[in-house]
C-alpha cells in the first residue's frame, strides 16, 4: 500500500541544501546541482516519508568531505640559483631566501637533497 511508497527530500540548508537535489523522489539518489569549490565537511540532512496515513517519516545526516582534486606541485620563482658566499662567512649567517611561486595555502617542506653531506646548510622557518 501507500506505506511502501517512499519519498526522499533534502532538508533546507542556508549554506548547502542548494548544491543538491534529489534527482527522483521515489530515489535515495543525491546529485549536485553546481560545482563545490569550497575544501571543508558538509552536512545534508536527507528525510525519508512515506505515503501512508498518518505519513511517518525518518532523517539520516549525510557527511560528505570535499576534497582538492588538482594536485598540487611547488614551483620555484627560479630554477636555477648560484650563490655566491665569502670563505670566512660566520655560522648562522642567512645565505638565501628561497620563495615558491604558488603554494595553494599549503605548507611547503625544504629539503637539501645533495651537497650538504658535511651538514653544514640547514633551513630555518621564515618567522615574519
Amino acid at each position: 500500500g501507500q506505506n511502501g511508497l517512499i519519498e526522499y527530500s533534502i532538508l533546507p540548508d542556508l549554506k548547502f541544501s542548494a548544491f543538491f537535489l534529489i534527482e527522483d523522489e521515489s530515489e535515495g539518489k543525491i546529485i549536485t546541482t553546481g560545482n563545490l569549490s569550497t575544501l571543508e565537511e558538509i552536512h545534508l540532512t536527507v528525510m525519508a516519508k512515506d505515503k501512508g496515513y498518518p505519513s511517518l517519516n525518518g532523517t539520516a545526516v549525510i557527511t560528505l568531505n570535499v576534497s582538492d582534486n588538482r594536485p598540487f606541485i611547488p614551483q620555484f620563482t627560479e630554477s636555477e640559483i648560484s650563490i655566491s658566499v665569502l670563505e670566512n662567512t660566520g655560522v648562522d649567517h642567512s645565505i638565501y631566501t628561497f620563495a615558491v611561486a604558488e603554494t595553494s595555502g599549503k605548507s611547503i617542506v625544504y629539503t637539501i637533497v645533495s651537497g650538504n653531506e658535511k651538514g653544514e646548510y640547514y633551513f630555518t622557518p621564515d618567522l615574519r
